[in-house]
């Protein structure tokens, strides 16, 4: 569990660089002087350096390789695999829901900011930083902390769960700007404890020969519930701002719902 926090302790400082250059290069000066597309500029750039340092410096751990053909419907076929079996299908279905409520905060958040308080280019990369912030707090501190008081990755994603629930009813009654800034770091410290745990229980339905497949397992499911949120997400805000916060808090629920009963099944070793 430590070990992939550190994974996802390198996805989450990305979220607290990454919009604070947004903002600076996004900020009108520059626009006008420059123009609009020097942020894709610098994410080319970055991109690039990127590429540049994992072909130097990474080396393949396993010199045994298959040759396999290139499939345009692998993800598809990865997330369809994720409810093969009951006990890996409450999981995927648990953490398909807190991925919804993740993705429609995320969004909802900064419609909320840019239309009811009118936070500028500069003010929602700030925001979106001490996201990351509080995501990095969970990586290090966070995740250490609920694995010393509850033991079991089980009960330390069902208390992440239960937090971040509360929380996003807090988004909803308590919505004075100020405030927003205290919910989103601690939505975020429980959101990277709970991915985290997340991860190591779907790491013990395969064998070790297959963690890199179940990861894509993983990712399969959170990219369909952020394609599945994206694609109605203004629909919503447009209804009401605060409507994907109530959705989300019903999604967090439900979730709760389908663990507690992931809870009285034995993992089952997907076989393939």
């Amino acid at each position: 569990t430590i070990n992939l926090s550190r994974i996802v302790l390198a996805i989450t400082l990305g979220l607290v660089v990454g919009p604070l250059m947004g903002g600076v290069t996004g900020n009108p000066y520059l626009m006008q002087h420059i123009g609009l597309s020097f942020p894709f500029w610098m994410a080319a750039i970055i991109a690039l350096l990127n590429a540049s340092a994992l072909y130097v410096i990474f080396k393949e751990g396993s010199v045994n390789s298959v040759r396999r053909r290139l499939s345009l419907i692998k993800g598809f076929i990865c997330f369809v695999l994720a409810f093969r079996y009951l006990s890996m299908a409450l999981l995927s279905i648990s953490f398909l829901l807190v991925q919804i409520a993740w993705s429609l905060y995320f969004n909802g958040i900064s419609l909320l900011l840019f239309n009811e308080y009118h936070y500028s280019s500069l003010g929602l990369g700030f925001f979106t930083a001490f996201l990351g912030l509080g995501a990095s707090v969970g990586m290090t501190l966070g995740i250490r902390f609920m694995m010393k008081y509850c033991k079991t990755d089980v009960r330390s994603l069902t208390w992440s769960i239960v937090l971040i629930m509360l929380l996003l009813v807090s988004v909803v009654l308590v919505d004075a700007v100020y405030w927003q800034w205290v919910w989103v770091f601690f939505i975020a410290v429980f959101l990277s404890i709970a991915y985290t745990n997340t991860l190591v229980l779907y790491s013990r339905h395969v064998a070790s020969t297959h963690q890199g497949w179940i990861m894509g397992v993983v990712m399969s499911v959170a990219t369909f519930a952020w394609v599945l949120t994206s694609s109605f997400i203004g629909e919503m805000a447009f209804m009401d701002l605060r409507l994907p916060f109530y959705i989300g808090s019903c999604s967090i629920v439900v979730s709760l719902l389908v663990l507690w009963v992931y809870k009285k099944r034995p993992a089952v070793i997907f076989s393939f």
